[in-house]
């Protein structure tokens, strides 16, 4: 068994890349086994999302960046 964590939401578009209804053959990968995916949301203190933007923010130098990062931080309380 395989467990990991990630900062990447798993997206619709993920999930149905990974969704086989049938085994497969392609490019010389055979995938007859059966696995099953489970997707938790961790819980942490608001404080720990809150440094972790915060120290994103300090660190970002893209001004793409700036907006999605501000509308993020409010949802949790901060305002940068």
């Amino acid at each position: 068994m395989e467990t990991f964590e990630t900062f990447m939401e798993l997206s619709n578009y993920q999930k149905r890349n990974l969704i086989s209804e049938e085994p497969t053959c392609f490019n010389g990968n055979v995938s007859v086994r059966k696995y099953k995916h489970t997707v938790e949301l961790v819980s942490e203190p608001v404080e720990v999302i809150q440094a972790r933007i915060k120290k994103m923010w300090d660190e970002c130098e893209n001004h793409h960046h700036w907006g999605p990062l501000k509308a993020e931080a409010k949802k949790y309380g901060l305002e940068l």
